[in-house]
C-alpha cells in the first residue's frame, strides 16, 4: 500500500498553484502536456474550464534533479532548513507551522509535485517529495519519468549511499500438479514479491548520516521504465 500524501501537503499544493499559476486550473497526475488551445464559449468540451496556460517554477526533471543536488549537498536530514530548501530548490517555500514547512505547485495539466518537511521527526516523516494526481485517474507518466526511477537511485549510490530493495511477500504456492505419468511438475517461484522501494543509507566512519527511501511510480508505456513516484528523508 503506498503512503498517503498528507492533507496539509496537499493545501501546499494549492498554495503553490495560487502563487505561480494562473487560477483554477485542472489537478491531475499526468506527464506535461500542451495547453489545449482557447476554446469558444459555445464548445461543450471546455465550457467551464480554465484554458489558461500553466506557468510553474519547476518542471519535473528540473524538481527532482535539484532534489538530488540538495541530498549531494547535505550532510544531515537536518541540514533541510526552510532557507536551504528555497535556495537549491529554486522557490519559495512556505511555512505552515513552526518547524513544518514545504512547497507544491502544479506542473501540468494532469500533474501536481510538492515536498514537505518536519523538523520534529515525531510528527511523520521528516522528509517527502511526491508526484501527485487527482484520485481515481491514472493520467500517463512520460513528463514526469526524466530521471526514471533507476535512475534516481544510480545517482544516489553514486554519492556513497547503499542500496537495499524492499519487497512484497510472495503470494501462497499453488498446490502441487504431476503430470499424466504421476511426475510432479516443477514450478519455478521468484525469490521475492514485487519491489515496493529501494532504501539507501549513507554512512561515514561508523556514523549514519542520512537514509533516503525512494518509491516507484508507474512504468513509462512509451519506453517501459518505471518512474519516480516518492521520495523520503530520513
Amino acid at each position: 500500500m503506498r503512503p498517503r500524501t498528507s492533507p496539509l501537503l496537499l493545501s501546499s499544493l494549492v498554495l503553490g498553484a495560487c502563487a505561480h499559476a494562473p487560477a483554477q486550473t485542472t489537478l491531475d497526475q499526468n506527464p506535461v502536456k500542451e495547453t489545449p488551445a482557447m476554446a469558444t464559449p459555445t464548445d461543450p468540451d471546455t465550457a467551464g474550464k480554465d484554458t489558461s496556460p500553466i506557468t510553474p517554477k519547476l518542471t519535473a526533471e528540473q524538481a527532482l534533479t535539484r532534489l538530488l543536488e540538495l541530498i549531494r549537498s547535505s550532510r544531515f536530514r537536518s541540514d533541510f532548513t526552510p532557507e536551504r530548501l528555497s535556495q537549491v530548490m529554486g522557490v519559495d517555500v512556505k511555512t505552515f507551522s513552526s518547524g513544518y514547512y514545504g512547497y507544491g505547485e502544479q506542473i501540468s495539466e494532469d500533474w501536481w509535485y510538492g515536498f514537505e518537511m518536519r523538523e520534529d521527526p515525531k510528527s511523520g516523516v521528516p522528509f517527502s517529495f511526491s508526484f501527485n494526481e487527482p484520485p481515481g485517474k491514472s493520467p500517463d507518466v512520460t513528463d514526469i519519468c526524466q530521471p526514471d526511477f533507476e535512475e534516481f537511485s544510480a545517482e544516489l549510490e553514486a554519492m556513497g549511499f547503499s542500496k537495499t530493495g524492499n519487497y512484497d511477500s510472495l503470494p501462497p504456492a499453488p498446490p502441487p500438479s504431476f503430470l499424466p505419468d504421476g511426475t510432479p511438475i516443477r514450478v519455478e517461484r521468484p525469490s521475492h514479491g514485487r519491489l515496493m522501494s529501494y532504501t539507501f543509507r549513507r554512512i561515514k566512519n561508523g556514523q549514519s548520516e542520512m537514509t533516503v527511501v525512494v518509491h516507484p511510480g508507474r512504468a513509462d508505456a512509451r519506453t517501459g521504465r518505471t518512474c519516480v513516484w516518492m521520495i523520503q528523508v530520513f
